[in-house]
């Protein structure tokens, strides 16, 4: 979670809530186009499988990727042929990997949201 925002309101954040919690075998839904090319797009819905974890700088322990399975075999397969070697590394398979965004959202003249997902 971001310093700046964690302790604002979601009234404050334009109804974003600071965290989340992600639980295995739900369903997700992107909320941005990552490779329409890929169908990774806005709306794509995938079951959370697998999420890989990794150290900021203060060595606290974050998630940074997760494993989507979409139930149509295309979506994503390109960015799995990109990303063999973490696949391998990983031990997954027919998994897609969503890596942590960030954005900037506009909200107001003079300020920008950030928000991770």
């Amino acid at each position: 979670m971001l310093d700046s925002v964690k302790d604002l309101t979601t009234a404050e954040t334009m109804g974003l809530p600071a965290s989340i919690n992600l639980v295995k075998l739900a369903c997700y839904m992107l909320i941005s186009n990552l490779d329409t090319s890929d169908g990774l797009v806005n709306g794509a819905v995938g079951i959370l499988k697998k999420i890989s974890y990794g150290t900021t700088g203060q060595n606290e322990k974050r998630p940074n990727i997760a494993w989507l399975k979409f139930k149509e075999v295309s979506v994503g397969l390109k960015r799995q042929q990109v990303m063999t070697a973490l696949l391998r590394r990983e031990n997954v398979k027919e998994l897609v990997p969503i890596q942590l965004e960030q954005k900037a959202i506009k909200s107001w003249p003079g300020r920008d949201l950030k928000v991770k997902y």
